[in-house]
Formats: C-alpha cells, structure tokens, sequence
C-alpha cells in the first residue's frame, strides 16, 4: 500500500491499495496542474496514479494520448527494467542460498561420517585394550591360584611333619 501524507499535519490523506505485492520501486512527477506517481510491486505490476488533491489509479492505457505519454513510456521503461533486475537478484540469491544449504548439507554429512568414524576407532581401541586388561588380569588371576595351590600343598606338607615329629 502507498500512503499519502499531508506534511502540514502528518495525517495520512489517502491509502492506494492496486498492488498484491510489495511495492519496491515509486517516482513521482509532479505537474503544475496535477500530480503522477508510478509505483512498481513484486507483484510484476506498475501502476499509474494521478490526482490534483487526491490520487487515483489510472490504467497505463488511458494515459495514452494525453502529452506526457513519452514521459510515461520512459518511466515505465525505468520501472520495468527495475523490476526485472531485481527479480534477477531475487534469483541469483536464491541460486546462492541453495548453493549453500547443499555445500552446508555436505559438509554436516562429511563431519558425521569422520566423527562416526572416529567413534567407530576410539570403540574397537577402547575394546581391545579392555579384552588386553582382562587378560593380564585372567593370568594374574591363575598365578594367584597357583600360588594358593602352593601355598596350600606346602602348609599340608609342613603339617605332616609337624605331626610326624
């Protein structure tokens, strides 16, 4: 929507409502007898207003013939050419947001395959010097029985002759 402002008292006089789209572009050609605002939308449109006091639309075609037409078509040229680069812009930086969210995509996915890697690593090290505890453990654990057992058959032995003598 475009506002019309009386500056004296900062009201708003008039809201003009043609555009379904924001309104990115506005030149105003003020006349002595009346006023011209051509104002341009994301909605791919362009429209005409005039007005003595107020503003109205006026189609681009009904200002045919009236002596300001190579003016109109000179603006409308501006406006269109307007319009069309920035719906180029718009593209280029949607092509380049895409272009990111893959490259960012790609390189989660890359992160998560090294760091799942990396886990995958760290559990079989971690699992192998556990099962290398374990036996070290296992082996202290047979030679502590067998030392038991030695120790068992020797007080059995040192028993008999205590009872022998």
């Amino acid at each position: 929507n475009i506002c019309v402002w009386d500056t004296r008292t900062y009201q708003c006089l008039s809201i003009l409502q043609e555009h379904s789209g924001y309104i990115s572009d506005m030149i105003a050609v003020a006349r002595t007898e009346k006023y011209l605002l051509w104002s341009g939308s994301s909605d791919r449109t362009i429209r005409v207003w005039t007005g003595e006091s107020f503003f109205h639309y006026i189609d681009y075609a009904e200002a045919r013939g009236s002596e300001e037409v190579d003016i109109y078509k000179q603006r409308m040229r501006q406006l269109e050419k307007r319009c069309e680069e920035e719906q180029a812009q718009r593209q280029e930086t949607v092509r380049v947001n895409e272009s990111l969210r893959q490259e960012c995509e790609e390189r989660l996915a890359s992160e998560k395959r090294s760091i799942e890697e990396t886990y995958r690593v760290m559990a079989e090290d971690l699992e192998e010097r556990n099962q290398k505890d374990i036996n070290a453990l296992r082996k202290q654990l047979a030679g502590a029985e067998e030392k038991i057992k030695e120790n068992a058959a020797e007080n059995k032995r040192l028993e008999q002759a205590r009872t022998d003598l």
